[in-house]
């Protein structure tokens, strides 16, 4: 390989990673955010009976993004919400009000050593990065290329790693509601003729009542 290769080569190393390290210089740890208590994922799901499913679904995604929550997922039978977690149990209670409350779960998935390895991970792959960039500062011509890999390697671990730090937080930020609904048909029955009590279908009703009202 000639020099003038040798350069050009560097040179795209250069730029290629460029853009991975001014991410990562400029956009520091993310903010850890601040949890009461320990870290945890909510997730609960509510089955109500009621006569207008498409209706109350209208009703409860704005009042979900009156929450300033949304919903993920829509179809017949259920919704899908995330709902700021200090607002998710107000709005299980609204939705309580939209019909008869058939089955309700609530479980919880606890972050906190996941969330803490990640942000160690962070810190330290950042800390990798510095030392490189400063022995990317001097380095030979020999030795200029294989500190570009290693300097491009950590950039894309740090990439990961911060969206995954945003991907929990996010996720600890917003509970996940699952609202599942049954129909519940209010149609009146339709009369048969016939009694669902066997005995009275062996006796003539219609003439006891023409009896009784030729006794008044």
């Amino acid at each position: 390989m000639t020099m003038n290769q040798h350069i050009i080569i560097s040179k795209r190393f250069t730029i290629k990673i460029m853009a991975g390290i001014l991410f990562c210089l400029f956009t520091v740890l993310p903010e850890a955010h601040t949890f009461a208590g320990p870290a945890l994922f909510e997730q609960s799901t509510l089955t109500i009976s009621l006569s207008d499913p498409d209706s109350a679904a209208d009703d409860l995604i704005a009042k979900a993004q009156s929450l300033d929550g949304y919903f993920t997922y829509l179809a017949d039978q259920s919704v899908t919400f995330r709902i700021p977690s200090s607002k998710s149990a107000g709005f299980l209670a609204y939705c309580e009000t939209k019909g008869i409350v058939l089955e309700k779960q609530f479980e919880t998935t606890g972050f906190d050593e996941q969330l803490d390895q990640k942000r160690t991970s962070l810190k330290a792959k950042q800390e990798i990065l510095d030392r490189y960039l400063a022995v990317l500062k001097n380095a030979k011509k020999k030795t200029i290329v294989s500190v570009e890999r290693a300097v491009q390697e950590v950039t894309s671990d740090i990439e990961t790693l911060k969206g995954s730090i945003t991907y929990m937080e996010h996720e600890l930020a917003f509970a996940k509601i699952i609202v599942q609904f049954q129909f519940k048909d209010r149609t009146a029955p339709v009369y048969s003729g016939t009694s669902s009590f066997p005995w009275l279908n062996t006796m003539n009703l219609q003439t006891m009542i023409e009896d009784f009202n030729d006794e008044k």
